[in-house]
């Protein structure tokens, strides 16, 4: 910017230049927005054939981004496999509301597990939540997230509460991390059956993540299609 400065620019160049910058910093920026067209690849699959997690797993609280709370893996919290290729589990955290949305609709919550492969590329997985009944996985999730101690959880718990049962179908597509850096190139794996929290685990997640909204505004796809897997194939 300063040496568009010295150049003396016109505010014309300087709004072009921007938005040259914006749009290439967003060709495969997410969350984009989830719809079923014509165009996607419509497979048999389901969650329960991507993610494997540690039979038993431990994570510790610790500050994130923007005031919010992000839970660490200690040790090996299993993998989640996109396109062959495994991705150790490394954290969680929480974004209020949703950040994707399928077929227009926007949830209250989602919930992103974040992954590595051997080469450094990032896979992540998204659950999405609605207001309704107490989710017990959550509550002891807000409570780790609370007084930034460590939670303790299973494999089973995790596709039960987490993932509703992880026999459900997904959304796969190419992105990019929500918050900075902003990096491109992930995969993503969006769940399409909606889980439960209750209205007062909804308030006490918006205010452990600092009291306010913290999802990223949806990013024009680009043409990028969506291979969804859907149990009933």
């Amino acid at each position: 910017m300063a040496i568009l400065a010295r150049r003396r620019r016109s505010p014309a160049f300087l709004l072009g230049a921007a938005l040259v910058v914006a749009a290439a910093a967003t060709v495969t920026g997410s969350p984009m927005p989830l719809r079923h067209t014509d165009a996607d690849v419509v497979k048999p699959g389901s969650v329960s054939s991507l993610l494997a997690p540690a039979t038993a797993l431990s994570l510790t609280a610790t500050p994130s981004h923007a005031g919010t709370v992000a839970l660490l893996c200690k040790g090996d919290c299993g993998e989640i496999r996109v396109g062959g290729k495994p991705h150790a589990i490394k954290n969680m955290h929480w974004h209020t509301p949703s950040e994707h949305t399928i077929d227009g609709r926007r949830t209250a919550a989602e919930l992103h597990i974040v992954s590595f492969a051997a080469d450094g590329k990032i896979a992540v997985m998204s659950a999405l939540f609605d207001q309704g009944t107490v989710n017990p996985l959550v509550e002891n999730t807000l409570d780790a997230m609370e007084d930034m101690a460590d939670l303790s959880t299973t494999a089973e718990d995790i596709k039960a509460h987490f993932f509703s049962g992880a026999d459900v179908g997904c959304g796969v597509y190419k992105g990019s991390l929500t918050t900075p850096p902003c990096t491109e190139g992930l995969s993503w794996v969006v769940t399409t059956k909606i889980g439960s929290m209750s209205r007062r685990q909804l308030r006490h997640l918006q205010a452990l993540n600092g009291g306010h909204e913290n999802a990223r505004p949806l990013q024009e796809p680009f043409g990028r299609a969506v291979e969804w897997l859907e149990v009933s194939l």
